[in-house]
């Protein structure tokens, strides 16, 4: 395989990821009944009884996730990266890792039991771990692109990054639009990371090297 198709198929993969990932949600909601996406959590659609609960984890999440975190290994391994290149891209695949643990794991039905399971524990734990991941991944890539790259691009990352950090402390189970504010910070984290694939001139030279 040539370095620029090599190039072109590792910048499109976390676009393929949201695109996947976004598909299932509008979809496993459109058939779970009564589903609010303004006010439930993406996790209650692969939730334990939940409709279709199997197939939105494993065909959905697990998928999107795979992409997510192949894109971010894949750079690690053809080295050439900074300091905050890689700690940041570590933060991107943790970030993706999440939707692997939480179809692994899901929640309990409704994901705000009273008396948690041991996988609704390991979920919870891991959406913590990997939203908050996300949002020094996106600071620390926009650092590393305002040092190595484009002012302009950066100041979007900065930009994207403190309002996720806004955004994540802002999902409370307990709130109306609890998943109005989920889904957005998966779309501010989700942009920034399709933003910066596609605009990483570093990936051709790597793989011209290689190759």
């Amino acid at each position: 395989m040539s370095s620029t198709r090599m190039t072109k198929i590792i910048s499109l993969l976390p676009l393929l990821s949201a695109g996947w990932f976004a598909l299932t949600v509008i979809v496993a909601g459109w058939h779970f009944p009564n589903y609010q996406h303004s006010s439930q959590f993406i996790s209650e659609l692969g939730a334990t009884g939940a409709p279709y609960g199997a197939l939105v984890n494993f065909v959905g999440f697990l998928p999107a996730s795979m992409a997510l975190v192949s894109f971010a290994a894949l750079i690690l391994i053809n080295g050439n990266t900074t300091a905050k290149q890689t700690v940041g891209l570590l933060g991107v695949a943790c970030y993706g890792a999440t939707l692997s643990i939480a179809a692994i794991y899901p929640c309990d039905y409704g994901c705000r039991p009273p008396t948690p399971s041991s996988s609704q524990m390991i979920h919870n734990l891991s959406a913590l771990v990997g939203y908050s991941c996300g949002v020094i991944a996106v600071l620390l890539l926009a650092a590393d692109v305002l040092k190595e790259r484009s002012r302009a691009i950066a100041m979007i990352g900065f930009v994207l990054g403190s309002i996720a950090a806004v955004l994540l402390l802002s999902i409370v189970p307990s709130s109306p639009i609890v998943g109005l504010i989920q889904r957005l910070f998966e779309l501010v984290i989700y942009s920034w990371i399709v933003l910066y694939a596609l605009t990483l001139p570093s990936l051709q030279s790597r793989f011209a090297t290689r190759n």
